[in-house]
């Protein structure tokens, strides 16, 4: 998938890291929201809205899959237990 606002791929790779930098912390989603709003903020606080406006529903589909990551990260680790 590339993105509208950027013009890049995914980053999938960064996606699993912070997932499992999040996870390995016992963080959850709220965690996870957390750094988003954060990223999201810095990111669109510089752009304009023809920019920004992309770039914040990129980074929300891009939280829910990395919600999703981490779900699965934390049922794989419970199974283990």
């Amino acid at each position: 998938m590339r993105y509208r606002a950027v013009r890049r791929d995914k980053p999938e790779h960064a996606m699993e890291r912070l997932v499992t930098q999040v996870g390995g912390q016992f963080g959850g989603p709220r965690d996870l929201m957390h750094l988003h709003v954060a990223v999201i903020n810095e990111a669109t606080s510089h752009a304009t809205g023809e920019i920004g406006r992309p770039m914040v529903f990129e980074g929300r589909l891009l939280t829910l899959e990395m919600m999703t990551l981490l779900v699965y990260s934390h049922r794989t680790v419970s199974r283990r237990a």
